[in-house]
């Protein structure tokens, strides 16, 4: 599966479980891998500017527009660098007890219709050290809509009539991930 974000690896895992329900004492691979390196603008600093502090540079008039558009472009592929990293994954989903023993699984996609938009890309970015390649622009709900998704996908593993834990103190460990358009968590029961 291919240019569906961060959800296909969750969206394997479901693949794997029909699989297993339909294929009892079998088991099951999922492989996983992105790299996003040749699509992401280098790091050739080591301080960067917060939103927050390049909009009170431009409050205080210490910056002008054309700065402060260079510095927002250069915080925002900071931002891509952390969450677009390269990165692969291998999980071997097997049965317990005649059923796939992964899961309960919540995941959103565009939850919201305005949501389908929150990460945009354009083919041949103008800025010179992406030299024609794909460029990112995150919207400014990113943060909140993403806090929305974490919070709604571990109520609904949570809620979920299969699920071992009803409640985030019975968990050991909660890893959310929440890198674009789409989040996904996976727990560790204690």
């Amino acid at each position: 599966m291919q240019a569906q974000g961060c959800s296909v690896l969750l969206k394997s895992i479901e693949v794997a479980q029909w699989y297993l329900a339909a294929n009892p004492g079998r088991l099951a691979m999922v492989l996983m891998a992105e790299a996003h390196t040749p699509y992401v603008a280098p790091l050739l600093r080591e301080d960067y500017h917060g939103f927050r502090e390049i909009i009170r540079l431009r409050k205080e008039q210490r910056v002008d527009e054309a700065q402060f558009e260079q510095k927002r472009l250069d915080t925002t592929f900071v931002i891509q660098s952390m969450l677009f990293g390269d990165g692969a994954v291998a999980l071997l989903i097997g049965n317990e007890e005649g059923k796939p023993a992964f899961g309960p699984i919540s995941h959103l996609t565009n939850d919201e219709p305005e949501d389908v938009n929150l990460l945009t890309m354009i083919s041949n970015s103008s800025h010179p050290f992406l030299k024609g390649r794909p460029q990112y622009f995150m919207q400014p709900s990113v943060p909140n809509r993403g806090a929305h998704y974490a919070v709604t996908t571990v109520r609904n593993v949570l809620q979920h009539p299969q699920s071992p834990v009803s409640d985030l103190a019975q968990v050991d460990d909660c890893l959310i991930h929440t890198a674009a358009r789409r989040f996904w968590m996976v727990y560790v029961p204690n």
